[in-house]
């Protein structure tokens, strides 16, 4: 994945967390200002944590094949390698 592939990703997972936030405002508009739970900053931030994890996750996963490390077995196979040992020839 190249740079600018990146900045693509995580500017579509920040406009999409934008437009979570304006909706969600826009819906509590009358509540009171303590009452409000989040909003617009609060779903960007949010957005960008969930590209970022996923992109964390896809390299780990790399990183378990470069290493000859099964992914670990689960709902998504992104969670990180099955073996925390690295093989004789990393260490």
């Amino acid at each position: 994945m190249d740079a600018v592939e990146l900045f693509q990703r995580l500017a579509l997972a920040l406009a999409i967390g934008l437009l979570i936030g304006v909706e969600r405002g826009w819906k509590e508009r009358e509540l009171a200002e303590g009452r409000r739970v989040a909003g617009i900053r609060t779903f960007a931030l949010i957005g960008l944590l969930g590209a970022f994890w996923r992109l964390s996750a896809r390299r780990s996963v790399r990183s378990c094949r470069r290493w000859g490390l099964p992914p670990s077995p689960g709902p998504s196979s992104c969670s990180g390698c099955a073996g925390s040992v690295r093989p004789s020839s990393m260490a």
